[in-house]
């Protein structure tokens, strides 16, 4: 499984992901992502501490224990249908920020 591979020097399995997040979102959500860049917000910024911390912080405890479970059983590609899913849920909310308030 990849937990152990996140946390190693460079962080090569969350440059990974990351990468593997960029590719998806400009497969699924292109408009999304060019809002991000428009607004000067880079994958890596934005997305590596939820990768980091497994939404364990920026998530409801119910959530984040239903998301560490379905990570121990599914692995990191758990953590990327799920934020492609809540950035599905909010992509309005997310399109109609700007700067700071992304």
């Amino acid at each position: 499984m990849g937990w152990r591979w996140i946390y190693t020097e460079n962080f090569p399995k969350l440059k990974s992901m990351l990468s593997v997040l960029e590719e998806r979102l400009k497969q699924e959500f292109p408009v999304v992502l060019k809002h991000l860049n428009d607004n000067c917000l880079e994958v890596q910024g934005i997305f590596s501490p939820l990768f980091m911390t497994l939404y364990v912080y920026q998530t409801p405890f119910e959530i984040a224990t239903r998301l560490f479970e379905v990570f121990i059983l599914d692995g990191e590609i758990a953590l990327i249908r799920a934020l492609l899913r809540m950035i599905e849920l909010r992509q309005k909310k997310i399109l109609s920020l700007e700067d700071v308030e992304l």
